[in-house]
């Protein structure tokens, strides 16, 4: 898909804001219903109560589209509560520590279009049987003068990822499985990674593999990994050379 399709596909998704239609399968919507206690008779009231909740803030601003309210409902759960918490992180994240990645992101821009035709961020389209979203990082295969920054490279990544997750019903409920392809990545990158970020996001994080990884990269993980929920520790693999390790996780037939 074109940076130019991404562009026409998400100014569809969101002039047919104002009529959402829920696209979940019967499978994913039973999961929905069983791990995120989502219920399709109340779900657009629970949008409305979270939406009036932020537009009552002062202190913030946030986009108030359904589908992007859907993402923090249903990371949390349907609990209104953790919601707004979740809400409140991810807007604090974004506007301070993180704040490069959400700035000045013009697709038509030619260093971000260099990013997305480079391919260091790639989803994969076929889900796992579980339907989750596979996403492949091949962030060592960069070198100079490709015709981006470091801070271009993280705008597109988080543009594609929200994408993905904002106007994907399904990989919001079975959530994502990254494959991190470690090689030739430098330890500083690896310390950037923003693994205590990630509990921030309204993304469902169903599996974070590391391969090929350095021993300073894993050492530098091995770091981190202590300051994460025991959920997301329990979810992150980190394997040297042998692709029959990932293979166990995440099925051959899936990878390009």
């Amino acid at each position: 898909m074109s940076s130019d399709e991404v562009v026409s596909r998400a100014v569809e998704y969101l002039l047919a804001e104002a009529k959402y239609v829920c696209s979940l399968d019967e499978k994913s919507l039973a999961k929905a219903k069983k791990e995120l206690n989502e219920n399709p008779n109340e779900r657009q009231a629970a949008v409305e109560q979270l939406r009036e909740w932020i537009l009552q803030q002062p202190h913030f601003k946030c986009c108030t589209d359904t589908r992007f309210l859907l993402m923090f409902l249903r990371r949390s759960a349907f609990s209104q509560l953790e919601a707004r918490a979740l809400i409140e992180n991810y807007v604090a994240v974004t506007c301070t520590k993180l704040a490069f990645w959400g700035k000045d992101i013009d697709i038509h821009r030619e260093s971000l279009k260099a990013v997305f035709e480079f391919g260091m961020f790639n989803p994969l389209p076929i889900p796992d049987d579980e339907g989750r979203r596979i996403i492949i990082v091949r962030a060592g295969s960069i070198t100079s003068g490709m015709g981006f920054t470091n801070s271009d490279l993280f705008k597109m990544s988080n543009a594609i990822m929200t994408y993905l997750v904002q106007f994907d019903d399904a990989t919001q409920v079975n959530g994502i499985v990254v494959l991190d392809d470690q090689t030739n990545v430098s330890p500083k990158m690896t310390a950037f990674l923003g693994l205590d970020n990630i509990n921030k996001y309204p993304i469902r994080m169903k599996g974070w593999h590391f391969y090929n990884a350095a021993v300073v990269a894993q050492t530098v993980m091995s770091a981190l990994k202590p300051f994460l929920p025991q959920k997301i520790q329990d979810r992150m693999f980190i394997y040297g050379n042998n692709m029959e390790d990932v293979y166990k996780h995440i099925p051959m037939r899936l990878l390009p």
